[in-house]
C-alpha cells in the first residue's frame, strides 16, 4: 500500500493534504508504548490491525511513558544510555525504525514524540527532569537525522505537559529546532499538550509549530471539545487543530474505575465533537492498546484495563472511527466549516450538537449541513434558512454501522421537525442537503 506522504496543511489552513494534494483527514490510534513495549511480529499483528480498520496515523513515543528511567524496552534494550537523552541507544532505535517500516507498508503514517513529557516537566510521574535546552538540541538533531527522511512521518513535540517555564518551552523549541535542522525532508510538527488544553495556549506562535493539537482526557463526561476546537481556529496565523487524545474507551472515567468506564458512546461523542467542531481529524485510544496492557507490566496511574492489548482491538469504538473516515471523506470535496447552532439546544448544554456545513466562512447560504447529536431524546426543530434550496433531503447516518436512512424531503423552513425518527439511539448524524 502507497504512503502518500508527508502530509502538509492545506491553503486554507484548516485541513491536511497528503503529497499529492487530496484531502487527508486525520483517522489516528493512540499506542504510546509501542515501540517498547512489544516485539517486531507483535508490533506488525497490531498494524496489521489497525490498518484493516481504516486508522491512518499512528500516535507512538520514543522515549516512552512510563517510565523509561525504570525499565529497559521489550527487547532489553535501553532507550537511552546513562539516563542522558543526548545519548540515544542505537540498538533501541533500529528497531523503531523497523517498525516504522512494517506502517509504511501498510499505508500508515507515524505521528511520532521523540519524548514522553515526563522528562521534561516530571510532575505527577515523579523524579527529575532529564532534559536540558543543551541535550534537547543533541537529542532532536538525532532523530531529524535517523527518521526525517521518511514519507510515513509526523513530528509530535511535546508528551502530555503543560509548558511552564521558560525554560520548558526552551527544551521544547530546541528539540523542534534539532528535529528542523537535520531532516532531509520537511514535515508536518504539532505539539502533544495535557488534558483538557490546547497547543494553541503554550506554543500557537513557534514558528516551528505547523498545527495544533488538543486534549480532551479522561476525567469528564461529554467534554466540550468543539469549543477548544473553535477557540484554536479563531488565532492567528490560522492553523489546523484535531483532538489527540480523546477518552480512552474502557478507561475508568476520572481514573477511578467506580465511576464506570467511557464506552463506545463516550468516545464517539468526543470523536465526533472534536471533527464537527472543526477539527481536521480525531485520534482514538483504548485504555490497553495505548500502554499494550497484558500484565507484563503493572497498570499506569490507575488506568487498570479490563481487559489485554489484543482484546481491546476489536472494541466497538475501534471500527466505529472509520465510520467517521468514511464519512468525512464522502464530503471531503466540500470544504466543510463549523456553523452556528440551527437547532433549538443551548450552546452550553454538555449534550449539545455540532455542525458543519460547506462554503466559506462568509457565504450566505449552504448546499449541506451536517449536524452530530450526541443525544437524539428528543430531537430538535432545525432552521434550514440558510439552506440555499427551496426543499431540502434530509438523511440519518448511523455513527454505530456507517448506514444512512431516509429521513424525508422538507421545505426550506425556520422551524423543521423530522419524520421517520430513528428507533434506537443514543447519538445520530443528521445530514441535510439542498436538492
Amino acid at each position: 500500500m502507497t504512503t502518500t506522504g508527508p502530509i502538509r496543511v492545506a491553503d486554507d489552513q484548516r485541513r491536511l493534504i497528503d503529497a499529492e494534494g487530496n484531502p487527508f483527514f486525520w483517522c489516528g490510534d493512540t499506542a504510546w508504548n509501542l515501540f517498547a513495549s512489544l516485539t517486531l511480529d507483535q508490533a506488525r499483528h497490531y498494524l496489521t490491525t489497525r490498518a484493516a480498520q481504516g486508522f491512518n496515523v499512528i500516535q507512538a513515543v520514543g522515549y516512552f511513558e512510563h517510565d523509561c528511567r525504570n525499565r529497559p524496552a521489550h527487547m532489553g534494550q535501553w532507550v537511552m544510555h546513562d539516563m542522558n537523552p543526548a545519548k540515544p541507544n542505537d540498538a533501541y532505535f533500529d528497531h523503531v525504525q523497523k517498525v516504522m517500516d512494517i506502517a509504511e507498508s501498510l499505508g500508515l503514517h507515524f505521528a511520532f514524540l521523540p519524548t514522553w513529557g515526563h522528562l521534561v516537566t516530571p510532575m505527577w510521574a515523579g523524579g527529575d527532569s532529564l532534559f536540558t535546552p543543551e541535550n534537547a538540541m543533541i537529542y532532536g538533531e538525532y532523530v531529524g537525522k535517523r527518521f526525517g527522511g521518511r514519507a510515513n512521518l509526523i513530528w509530535v513535540n511535546g508528551g502530555d505537559r503543560p509548558v511552564n517555564t521558560d525554560t520548558d518551552l526552551l527544551i521544547w523549541r530546541n528539540l523542534a529546532n534539532g528535529i528542523r535542522s537535520t531532516e532531509s525532508v520537511r514535515h508536518l510538527m504539532t505539539f502533544h499538550i495535557s488534558g483538557s488544553n490546547c497547543s494553541s495556549n503554550f506554543v500557537h506562535d513557534e514558528p516551528w509549530l505547523d498545527m495544533n493539537m488538543q486534549q480532551s482526557g479522561h476525567a469528564v463526561l461529554f467534554d466540550r471539545v468543539d469549543q477548544r476546537i473553535a477557540q484554536a481556529l479563531s488565532r492567528y496565523p490560522r492553523k489546523p487543530v484535531l483532538d489527540g487524545e480523546i477518552c480512552y474507551e474502557d478507561h475508568p472515567i476520572g481514573f477511578r474505575a467506580a465511576n464506570g468506564r467511557f464506552t463506545d458512546w463516550h468516545v464517539r461523542a468526543s470523536a465526533y465533537r472534536s471533527v464537527f467542531g472543526g477539527g481536521c481529524g480525531v485520534t482514538y485510544g483504548a485504555a490497553a492498546v495505548w500502554c499494550f496492557y497484558s500484565g507484563r507490566y503493572p497498570a499506569i496511574l490507575g488506568s487498570l484495563p479490563s481487559m489485554d492489548w489484543k482484546q481491546s482491538l476489536h472494541l466497538p469504538g475501534a471500527s466505529q472511527m472509520n465510520h467517521l473516515h468514511e464519512l468525512m471523506q464522502r464530503f471531503a470535496d466540500k470544504a466543510l466549516i463549523p456553523c452556528d447552532n440551527i437547532s433549538n439546544h443551548s450552546a452550553a448544554d454538555s449534550q449539545a450538537p455540532c455542525m458543519l456545513r460547506d462554503g466559506s466562512p462568509d457565504a450566505s447560504d449552504a448546499g449541506c449541513i451536517l449536524i452530530y447529536q450526541p443525544t437524539t431524546t428528543p430531537f430538535g426543530a432545525y432552521d434550514l434558512t440558510v439552506m440555499r434550496s427551496e426543499e431540502v433531503c434530509a438523511t440519518y447516518f448511523d455513527p454505530r454501522t456507517g448506514k444512512s436512512y431516509p429521513a424525508g424531503v422538507y421545505r426550506r423552513d425556520k422551524q423543521v421537525q423530522l419524520k421517520n425518527l430513528p428507533d434506537s439511539g443514543p447519538d445520530w448524524v443528521v445530514i441535510f442537503e439542498a436538492l
